[in-house]
């Protein structure tokens, strides 16, 4: 690469990071999480509408990407209350099994029942037999610890105990699907390297170095992130790729799945009905980790981009839902 080219694929960063970081500021102000703002920046500044950028086919634009991810996924462990998830230790654990569990085997259920077809349409290049039913259960089982944690400190019930059950069952659940998703991509680089990042963070935030981390979080949260997630707009046209019937099966089976799970489980361990849905709804954000887990497959070669899109547009609306549902459970 000359140094004209690679000043061009610098500029195209910092200019990609610098409208990511604006679209989500102004996302924010309509009381949306941030995420749904930096995802359309790629979106319309991708291939669905201006195939801008030839940067981002270059491999410093790759690494840089696939640096940003990771160090997220770190912070993303580092934001996770580790000493406030030992109180309320029973009931969070329920939600975890019920949010894990039932999601995960309806999706299960949902895929293997058209398995010929989804081996067809949805199957990537890479994946086995039994690898694309996996990933699809795993998709649907994980929840959003970032976007939960942005969302209950925006109405104030972080520190609640329907907030901290919540956040110790997101934490749980997360850990769990990536270890699936290891799996799932049969211990391939992109599921290995994406779980290591993710504990290391889980580690560093239980440590006693943990006050030190509050730079690197600032800026992997407000910069590192914003950028990633503009760029898998740019990985993906999805107006090409767009399938509605299919988004709107996948929507349906991860709400109800999780929803139901998560719901049950809360009120069989104790929650009265408005706190034990309010749990429900929160857990059922996808947002930021649903676009991680997507994005990953889609490099190991486990799913189309039929199915990517259709996963981003399901944490897109979960996200989106997830605030306004958490206020309504807690008025009835």
């Amino acid at each position: 690469m000359s140094s004209q080219e690679l000043i061009v694929v610098i500029f195209s960063i910092v200019g990609l990071a610098l409208a990511a970081k604006a679209f989500g500021l102004l996302t924010v102000k309509l009381k949306q999480p941030s995420i749904l703002g930096e995802l359309a920046t790629g979106i319309f500044l991708g291939p669905t509408v201006l195939d801008w950028m030839q940067a981002s086919q270059t491999q410093v634009f790759s690494f840089v990407r696939q640096s940003s991810v990771l160090l997220f996924l770190v912070a993303a462990g580092l934001a996770i209350p580790i000493t406030s998830a030992l109180k309320n230790a029973r009931i969070s654990f329920a939600v975890t099994i019920g949010g894990s569990v039932v999601p995960f085997v309806l999706g299960l259920i949902s895929i293997l029942s058209v398995q010929e077809w989804a081996q067809q349409e949805l199957a990537g290049p890479q994946a086995e037999g039994w690898q694309l039913p996996l990933f699809f259960a795993t998709a649907l089982s994980i929840s959003a610890v970032p976007v939960i944690a942005k969302t209950l400190m925006d109405l104030g019930l972080y520190q609640s105990r329907m907030g901290v059950i919540t956040m110790t069952a997101a934490v749980l659940t997360d850990l769990i699907a990536w270890f699936l998703f290891a799996f799932a991509a049969g211990g391939s680089f992109h599921g290995l390297v994406t779980l290591a990042a993710f504990c290391i963070g889980l580690a560093w935030g239980a440590s006693k170095y943990a006050d030190r981390s509050a730079r690197f979080t600032k800026v992997a949260r407000e910069w590192l992130g914003p950028f990633f997630f503009a760029t898998v707009g740019l990985r993906v046209d999805f107006a090409q790729h767009i399938d509605i019937v299919l988004v709107l099966l996948v929507l349906v089976v991860a709400c109800l799945g999780k929803v139901t799970g998560c719901g049950i489980a809360a009120r069989v361990a104790g929650l009265n009905r408005g706190e034990a849905w309010a749990v429900a709804f929160a857990m059922n954000s996808r947002g930021a980790m649903e676009v991680i887990l997507g994005l990953a497959a889609l490099d190991a070669g486990l799913i189309t981009p039929k199915l990517f899109v259709a996963l981003v547009i399901m944490a897109f609306a979960t996200s989106m839902l997830s605030g306004p549902l958490i206020r309504r459970a807690l008025r009835a």
